[in-house]
C-alpha cells in the first residue's frame, strides 16, 4: 500500500505518489513566460527559485484547461515541475494489488501506471470512483520533451 496525493482536474481524479510530491500550493501565482511551449502556463516562485508551471489538463489531454486553484510541485530526481490542477483534495493509501492496467488507447503518452476504482465509503458521495494513478517520472519527461528555456523544470 502506498500513499498518494489526490488532485481533481475537471471531472477527473488523479493520484500522485506522495514520495514524488514535494508540496501542494494553494492559488499559485504564475508569471507569463515568452515563447512557452504548448501546455506551459509560465513559471511560479517556489522556495526561492522559479519552477515551470504546466497545465495538468493539457498534459493529460483533457478537454478543458485546469482552473488553477492549486499546484502540485512534483519532484523527478533533482528537477521540479509545478503541475497546475483544479484542486488538491486529500491523501489516500492505494493498495498496489488494486491498481488495474490502463485500458488500451487511454494513455497514449504512458503517464499513468494504471487506474484504481476507489471504494465508496460515504453514502451519497458525488463523482466517479475511477482514479488515474500517475507516473510522475513519465509526466515530467513529457513536459521536458516539450522544452522550455530551462527545459520546463528547475534543478
Amino acid at each position: 500500500m502506498s500513499l498518494h496525493i489526490m488532485a481533481r482536474i475537471g471531472g477527473e481524479h488523479f493520484a500522485f505518489p506522495a514520495a514524488d510530491v514535494e508540496e501542494a500550493v494553494d492559488a499559485p501565482v504564475i508569471e507569463w513566460v515568452p515563447m512557452a511551449p504548448d501546455g506551459m502556463l509560465g513559471q511560479t516562485a517556489y522556495r526561492g527559485r522559479m519552477v515551470g508551471a504546466w497545465d495538468a489538463a493539457r498534459l493529460f489531454r483533457l478537454a478543458a484547461p485546469a482552473l488553477g486553484g492549486a499546484a502540485l510541485v512534483l519532484r523527478d530526481g533533482e528537477r521540479r515541475i509545478a503541475l497546475v490542477v483544479d484542486d488538491a483534495t486529500e491523501m489516500v493509501r492505494i493498495p498496489a494489488a488494486d491498481v488495474r492496467a490502463t485500458p488500451p488507447g487511454a494513455d497514449t503518452d504512458g503517464v499513468l501506471s494504471g487506474i484504481w476504482f476507489r471504494p465508496r465509503r460515504r453514502v451519497g458521495r458525488a463523482g466517479t470512483p475511477l482514479v488515474n494513478v500517475v507516473r510522475v517520472d513519465a509526466l515530467a519527461a513529457l513536459a521536458l520533451q516539450r522544452g522550455t528555456l530551462v527545459d520546463g523544470m528547475t534543478r
